[in-house]
């Protein structure tokens, strides 16, 4: 009986093995944009962004089998898979076949933790797993490198005719380096229209990461305006936005398509004032209503003047509220704006030395001759000037340190004298007296 069941147990065994071995798939070699790599012990590098060419050589079993993949991933990534998987195929035993994937890693994923790049030889449904490879992956940031994280579109991607489009483009550096002076750019190429405007810096991750800059690898720039002629043609448009960076010899670009409607004769832009003191035909933005400044400092509010009349409109700037904390200043004092044109005024506003901390409101009135086209509150937000000195505190500091230099200077006196009466010689020290008795 045991003899009977250790030759069932053994016929079992070679059956299994046999089946395994008749479906076995093997990985024969793996190359890494052109590189052959070592079996599980090669180091590969990428860039962020990169596209990576993979190429894997595989062999057939023993017998065919049908409905394989190849598939090529890394984990660790947060926001999705990052994966390549080819088609389903057939193999025939002992053939080989190369199948090439395209693995593209993404431009924010981390560059300072370790990746391990897979590669999976599976069945269609992921069920078996034939044979696989891994190798350690270095990922690492370019030097320079910006991306256009967002755009806002206001009204939206349908303008009439006649109309402005209104834009904010979020700019992110995902480089090594800090980032100053990008230009960002609106431009409809068939109308012949753009519009620039500058994001002063961005720092890169590994800055923020070591000097705690609180997100400022990112930045959304000031408001776009791009004025649509009144003789576009309805249809819809190309429309480009880029952003220039590394001195402007690097760029990197975004493409949307505009609807422009016909212009509606019913609601035509005229140069009227209305009820409420806005002319009609007149827009102003601000890049930002509340800014933050050092107590003696100052900052600048940039005003966007869109003239959308039919004729030339002089502006100029009236700030109020600002006497009792500080001062300000506009220039140009009048900017003159042809019709369908945009103008640019800075307000600056500067806090007095003496300011208490604490947001200050202010009102800047925007004027075309005597009416007002628009009013907008503004807010300064006053903080503590770090690098002043502070006179109460430095005389209580100099109190302090002369009542330590007197102790000191008690304490060694003290000592001194101590030791002094201490080696002085006794008046009776080293003296012999004799008594003569008298006979």
């Amino acid at each position: 009986m045991t003899k009977c069941l250790s030759a069932v147990l053994l016929l079992v065994i070679a059956l299994f093995v046999s089946a395994v071995s008749a479906q076995a798939l093997s990985i024969t070699e793996v190359q890494v944009s052109g590189v052959e790599l070592d079996a599980n012990n090669a180091v590969i590098h990428a860039d962020r962004g990169d596209i990576v060419d993979i190429r894997v050589e595989l062999k057939g079993g023993s017998t065919n089998q049908d409905k394989v993949k190849v598939k090529a991933w890394i984990g660790g990534y947060k926001y999705d898979e990052v994966e390549a998987t080819t088609d389903r195929f057939n193999t025939l035993a002992n053939v080989t076949y190369i199948k090439s994937l395209e693995l593209e890693i993404p431009e924010d994923l981390d560059a300072t933790d370790d990746y391990t790049l897979h590669i999976v030889l599976y069945d269609d449904d992921e069920a078996v797993e034939y044979a696989s490879a891994q190798y350690a992956l270095m990922i690492t940031p370019l030097e320079n490198q910006v991306k256009i994280q967002d755009v806002i579109f206001n009204p939206g991607l349908t303008v009439q005719a006649g109309k402005a489009l209104y834009a904010k483009v979020r700019v992110e550096n995902l480089g090594s380096s800090n980032e100053r002076d990008i230009r960002v750019k609106l431009a409809i190429p068939e109308l012949g229209i753009e519009v620039k405007d500058y994001v002063d810096k961005l720092n890169s991750d590994d800055y923020c990461d070591e000097n705690d800059c609180d997100e400022s690898h990112v930045s959304t720039s000031s408001e776009l305006m791009l004025k649509i002629p009144d003789t576009a043609k309805e249809g819809s448009y190309q429309l480009k936005v880029t952003a220039e960076y590394d001195k402007l010899h690097k760029s990197t670009e975004s493409t949307y398509y505009l609807y422009v409607a016909k212009a509606d004769a019913s609601t035509g832009i005229t140069t009227t004032t209305s009820t409420a003191g806005t002319s009609i035909g007149n827009l102003v933005n601000v890049d930002t209503v509340t800014k933050e400044l050092k107590q003696g400092e100052g900052v600048i509010y940039r005003f966007t003047l869109a003239n959308l009349g039919n004729k030339v409109e002089s502006y100029n700037v009236e700030v109020v509220g600002t006497d009792s904390w500080g001062s300000s200043r506009v220039d140009p004092a009048v900017v003159t704006v042809s019709p369908n044109g945009v103008g640019e005024a800075f307000v600056y506003i500067t806090a007095n030395k003496e300011a208490s901390e604490g947001l200050y409101m202010f009102t800047a009135k925007v004027k075309s001759g005597s009416d007002v086209v628009k009013e907008i509150s503004l807010g300064a937000d006053v903080k503590a000037n770090a690098s002043g000195i502070n006179l109460k505190n430095v005389l209580w500091g100099i109190t302090a340190l002369l009542v330590l230099v007197i102790v000191a200077l008690g304490i060694v006196l003290a000592v001194k004298s101590a030791k002094g009466k201490k080696e002085e010689p006794s008046l009776t020290e080293g003296q012999t007296y004799y008594y003569y008795p008298n006979f």
